[in-house]
């Protein structure tokens, strides 16, 4: 049911091309500057990137100490009583198939998070 997590630095080749869907060298910027202050790696901002097998993968990132904030589609602001709980964490609504200024402006906002 739960699958546990492993931390991995993905070389370049490994992620490929990710300016295509991401339009921004912020957070590889802001990485790097982190870096050169000599803060260490479990310090620095973070963002995991996952997909949800069901709504309760929801709820229980919920009761994560970690504090996440969510990503979920617009749709998810009309649906009556999950929109008030995506509203709660303070989620990103995200437009499938928006233009590349909603992206850039969602990319930007999930720097600033951090």
């Amino acid at each position: 049911m739960f699958t546990s997590i492993t931390y991995k630095e993905l070389t370049m080749e490994e992620v490929g091309n990710y300016e295509e869907y991401l339009g921004s060298k912020e957070v590889q910027k802001k990485s790097r500057e982190t870096e050169e202050l000599g803060i260490s790696k479990e310090a620095r901002p973070s963002a995991i990137v996952c997909n949800h097998q069901s709504f309760l993968d929801t709820y229980v990132l919920i009761c994560c100490p970690l504090h996440p904030s969510f990503a979920a589609k617009v749709e998810m602001s009309r649906a009556p009583i999950v929109n008030k709980l995506v509203e709660g964490l303070m989620s990103l609504y995200i437009t499938r198939g928006g233009s590349t200024a909603e992206r850039n402006s969602i990319v930007q906002s999930i720097v600033d998070r951090q």
